[in-house]
């Protein structure tokens, strides 16, 4: 598995969205939250790809406005 670290952000091909990785699973796949919840997700490491300056930038401004509410 390619190396993935916890708490990073990480752009999933497969849900076309970026995700927190949270743990792993085993030696093919992590644990994932959905965006700005605690809700668990499996994934391929294989379908995961650091996000982006941009991507990152993006989800913290949902972030922000989601935890101001």
């Amino acid at each position: 598995m390619k190396e993935i670290k916890n708490g990073s952000l990480y752009f999933n091909f497969n849900r076309g969205r970026v995700e927190r990785v949270r743990s792993k699973m085993n030696s093919s796949s992590v644990m994932t939250s959905a965006p700005h919840t605690d809700t668990l997700l499996g994934a391929k490491a294989s379908d995961l790809r650091m996000a982006t300056n941009d991507e990152v930038s993006e989800y913290r401004q949902e972030s922000e406005l989601v935890h101001s509410s």
